[in-house]
């Protein structure tokens, strides 16, 4: 009889082991690859797996952040808290919910995207810094900052749903709350900054349907989410990656001399391609004459000077050898 509560209990381990290691899967996703940035960032999960803290102390700043997810509230929201002494941000702390916007500063800001589907809870969170006042030492922060843009911590993470909130409504999307003043910042289009938590950040084109909860797009492209309160979405082509006719994502260089013109005909730069030619043009008749320089020098002070030396030395040796004949001829003749 006392072996039956330790089967039980044995039984019931590796499904307790699993459900705890899938919750926390995610998060600890998240802290080995912001460790492999530049930054090297901190950050440890908590022990119930629903959110993690992190911490970074470099370049004179001490930067204190965490992240706690409450999916079992109705409706599901995320706290987010910022404490950056330096910059006064003093223990910064707002509760976030579908769409809502957050201001640390004038200058600092961001935006929250929290989603249902089936037994999932999917979360992104991504930073919006702006041009105007921006300390110069807080650029350093972030080595790849350009004025004016949107940097995604980390973008469409799935979650497993505790069983608190694993109901058919689950799915239900809610609305962005009403309730909480968070301070909204205005954002114009901005280049979106490629995240360290990203493998691949997307260009929009339209191609097939796919879901953000799986990657079900082809080589070379990604899941795209066309609407904030549904996981639907549409695959799209990877940064220098562009769509051909036959519908597959090549590669194409950032830099490109192909222009379009208004009626849609592509031609390439003709400066260039004149360039290119006067250079394989010019380049060998330059070769060409000095080489025949050095070969006309070498002649004329070389090869011709030892000619009329040779043939100053044969004029002289014929005039002694003349010399000496006639000196035999007169020695022949006897003296009168």
């Amino acid at each position: 009889m006392n072996f039956v509560p330790l089967y039980v209990i044995v039984i019931f381990i590796p499904a307790i082991v699993g459900e705890e290691y899938q919750q926390c899967k995610p998060w600890m996703s998240i802290e080995e690859k912001l460790k492999q940035t530049v930054l090297k960032v901190n950050c440890t999960h908590t022990t119930t797996c629903t959110g993690m803290s992190c911490h970074l102390e470099d370049y004179g700043y001490e930067v204190h952040s965490g992240i706690h997810m409450n999916p079992c509230e109705n409706p599901s929201c995320l706290e987010f808290e910022v404490d950056v002494p330096k910059l006064n941000i003093n223990q910064w702390k707002r509760k976030f919910y579908h769409g809502d916007s957050f201001s640390l500063n004038n200058n600092v800001g961001g935006k929250f995207e929290i989603q249902k589907e089936n037994e999932t809870f999917i979360l992104s969170l991504t930073l919006e810094f702006h041009s105007n006042g921006l300390p110069s030492s807080l650029i350093h922060l972030l080595p790849t900052v350009l004025p004016d843009f949107q940097y995604p911590v980390f973008h469409n993470v799935v979650f497993p749903l505790p069983s608190c909130i694993k109901h058919p409504n689950a799915s239900t999307p809610f609305p962005s709350s009403t309730a909480i003043a968070a301070k909204s910042i205005p954002v114009t289009s901005v280049p979106l900054i490629q995240s360290p938590l990203l493998s691949k950040t997307a260009v929009l084109q339209e191609s097939s349907n796919c879901s953000i909860r799986n990657s079900s797009c082809p080589e070379y492209e990604l899941c795209q989410q066309t609407d904030k309160s549904k996981p639907a979405g549409i695959c799209v082509c990877v940064p220098h990656y562009v769509r051909d006719k036959s519908g597959n994502c090549i590669y194409k260089p950032p830099f490109n001399t192909t222009t379009e013109t208004p009626g849609g005909h592509s031609h390439h730069d003709t400066t260039s391609n004149t360039s290119l030619f006067l250079t394989a043009i010019i380049v060998p008749i330059v070769m060409l004459i000095i080489i025949g320089g050095v070969l006309f020098g070498f002649v004329r002070f070389r090869v011709c000077q030892r000619i009329r030396r040779r043939l100053r030395v044969q004029v002289y040796e014929h005039v002694l050898l003349g010399q000496d004949d006639e000196i035999e001829d007169d020695s022949s003749n006897p003296i009168a």
